[in-house]
């Protein structure tokens, strides 16, 4: 039995709908609207014509810009908004003049004396597996090439298909947005306050210890492939943020393991440290801030889902203690492999539900709403009936614009380029 937006709601704390502060200059809007009207009918049949073509291209070309600031309530969103805008336009133009550290990216599977799950060295260190539990089994048909399958990494599968898989694992990197949030509240268990302080002092110690960690970038490559695959969907490529992190992403794998080892030194860990601590990030405000985006998270899961039929990508099997408590930099290789699609996801949700607050088009945006949700992994009966645009962006109330330029942060762009 499916369960509308307004019933799931009930179990929160009713939040103030805004939408209604603009009904004076709707109404403004009509009557300046009746009066281009009149105006029109003086026009004659060519000339309404072409005013109305230059209408359409006009308003075609202003789509994205009023999705994004039409209902902004201050300046202080506004710039939050620029600003991000401005880190991810001067990650692509650095990006562009760093064009003689390419070279063809060939993603290395692991060492055939390492065994399922083990580093190519042997070391112990662990490789991420990308293949679906059920494929598990499988591993001793592979033996006649000496790869482990489990750890070979493969495209995503449809991401918005019903068919669902439960991992028993938190070593299977999501594959889609509502893979990415199940991880996160997976990692968060029963002991949210030590698992979040262990994973953030595994993310500061990746990027302030980057020199000579080949293992760590051959897994990140393999996480962030998996972004790539899903933001690469026809209908989330279209979107302007994940236009933008794609083209940042599609640099940083066009780079392989060996040249980011040789470009990665030792000065670059003193000047990334130096990047973390401009930004007040240390080992225990990340782990803080990771508290912030998991809540997020909860609440956001919380006021979209079905109860009666949402099932979580992680059985309660897969917990923190029972794989990352002896390698926590995978937990960390993870988060930062897969927060690129928590940035692009969380971007275009706002900016969505941004448009949804228009007058002018309240079921195209709750239409465009409904197709982002499914692009990022969300599909009924999971999920609940008759969500408007304005109704997800209640629901996102967690992730303001600093909780998600942390996620950004994080996402190590500025490492690479």
């Amino acid at each position: 039995m499916a369960v509308s937006a307004a019933e799931n709601e009930q179990n929160y704390q009713a939040v103030s709908d805004s939408t209604d502060c603009n009904s004076h200059a709707k109404h403004d809007e009509d009557e300046n609207y009746d009066e281009d009207g009149n105006d029109g009918m003086l026009m004659d049949i060519s000339e309404m014509k072409a005013t109305l073509k230059d209408m359409r291209e006009m308003m075609e070309s202003l789509k994205d810009m009023r999705e994004m600031m039409a209902s902004l309530k201050d300046n202080r969103e506004t710039k939050e908004i620029a600003e991000t805008i401005k880190s991810l336009l001067d990650l692509l133009q650095r990006g562009a003049l760093h064009k003689d550290v390419v070279a063809p990216c060939v993603l290395k599977t692991p060492h055939p004396d390492g065994g399922a799950g083990t580093s190519p060295s042997g070391g112990g260190q662990q490789q991420l597996c990308s293949a679906p539990p059920q494929s598990q089994h499988a591993s001793s048909q592979a033996q006649s090439v000496n790869i482990p399958e489990t750890c070979v990494v493969k495209k995503s599968p449809n991401l918005t298909a019903h068919q669902q898989v439960v991992y028993n694992s938190l070593m299977y990197v999501p594959r889609n947005f509502k893979e990415a949030v199940d991880w996160l509240i997976a990692v968060r268990g029963d002991d949210a306050e030590r698992n979040l302080a262990t994973l953030g002092a595994a993310i500061y110690d990746l990027y302030v210890h980057m020199s000579g960690r080949s293992t760590e970038w051959s897994n990140l490559d393999k996480a962030i492939r998996f972004s790539i695959d899903f933001l690469e969907q026809e209908k989330l490529k279209k979107h302007l943020y994940v236009k933008m992190i794609l083209a940042i992403l599609s640099y940083r794998v066009n780079i392989t393991p060996n040249v980011l080892t040789n470009i990665i030194v030792s000065a670059y860990d003193t000047e990334n440290q130096r990047f973390l601590h401009k930004n007040g990030l240390t080992a225990d405000t990340i782990a803080e801030k990771l508290c912030y985006v998991v809540d997020a998270c909860a609440e956001f899961l919380g006021r979209i889902k079905n109860r009666s039929h949402y099932n979580s990508a992680y059985s309660p099997q897969a917990t923190w203690d029972a794989l990352f408590s002896a390698h926590p930099e995978t937990g960390a290789v993870i988060f930062v492999g897969i927060a690129p699609m928590l940035v692009a996801g969380l971007l275009s949700l706002r900016s969505a539900s941004l448009a949804g607050k228009l007058k002018s088009s309240p079921l195209i945006a709750s239409k465009r709403m409904q197709e982002l949700i499914q692009a990022l992994g969300y599909v009924e009966p999971q999920l609940c009936a008759g969500m408007t645009a304005s109704y997800v962006g209640r629901a996102l109330g967690g992730f303001t614009y600093e909780t998600i330029n942390f996620i950004f942060d994080l996402a190590g762009f500025w490492t690479f380029l």
